[in-house]
This record gives structure tokens, C-alpha cells and sequence, in this order.
């Protein structure tokens, strides 16, 4: 779980994940599994903002999970990585022990497994 300031006191005291928590947990699966890529690719900070049309301080914010990750960015991202994340659901107690976000680059439809990537989302942290 990520240490983000609480949305509320009653979500502290319980122990809750807050919104602002799952969206910085779900930018730091992204982030992770782009900076993958992008090794995989031989692609620099320069090269994906180029290919994002983007200034390379905009690519740094993402890969460091800062800011707002709108559903445009993740488009921008798979375009220039020529690949597509699949979102798959996880009971919330099961979300530290499975899969939120999936590069489908790497899937054959219905044979996913978690070594078919070298990095997977929410696997372990």
C-alpha cells in the first residue's frame, strides 16, 4: 500500500485503502510496466516522449507516478510502445496477490501467466 495522506480519519483507523492510494498504486503498475518496455525497446525518456509527442519532463512525471494518469496518457503510452494493457478485476483483498494491469502484448488470449512478462502488475511490492 502506498503512503498517501488518508481521505478521511475513519479510513485510517481501519486500515482502508483510499481512492487516492488505489490510483497511485495503479500509476505505479503502469509506470513500472512502461519503464519495462522501454528497456525491452532500447527506448530512452527522449525517445518515448518523442514517440508520445510529449516533452521529455511529461515522460518523467509519469514514470514517476506523479501527477494524473487520465486514460489518454495510458492510450499515448500503448501507442508509442506498440503495446495494450488489459485491466483484469481482483477481489479487494486479493489486489497485493494478483494482477491489476497486464501488458496484452505479451498474451496469447486465454493462456496468460505471470511469467510471460517479465514484469506484472501488483505481483509483489
Amino acid at each position: 500500500m502506498a503512503i498517501v495522506k488518508s481521505d478521511s480519519f475513519e479510513d485510517a483507523l481501519l486500515g482502508e485503502e483510499t481512492e487516492s492510494e488505489i490510483a497511485f498504486d495503479h500509476a505505479m503498475d503502469i509506470a513500472g510496466m512502461t519503464y519495462d518496455f522501454m528497456l525491452k525497446r532500447g527506448m530512452t525518456r527522449t525517445d518515448l516522449a518523442r514517440a508520445m509527442g510529449k516533452r521529455p519532463n511529461q515522460v518523467t512525471r509519469i514514470l514517476q507516478a506523479q501527477g494524473n494518469m487520465t486514460l489518454m496518457s495510458m492510450a499515448s503510452i500503448e501507442k508509442a510502445l506498440k503495446i495494450r494493457f488489459r485491466i483484469v478485476p481482483t477481489s479487494g483483498d486479493q489486489r497485493e496477490a494478483s494482477s491489476s494491469f497486464v501488458p496484452v502484448s505479451t498474451m496469447r488470449e486465454g493462456t496468460w501467466k505471470p511469467s510471460d512478462v517479465s514484469y506484472v502488475a501488483g505481483a509483489s511490492r
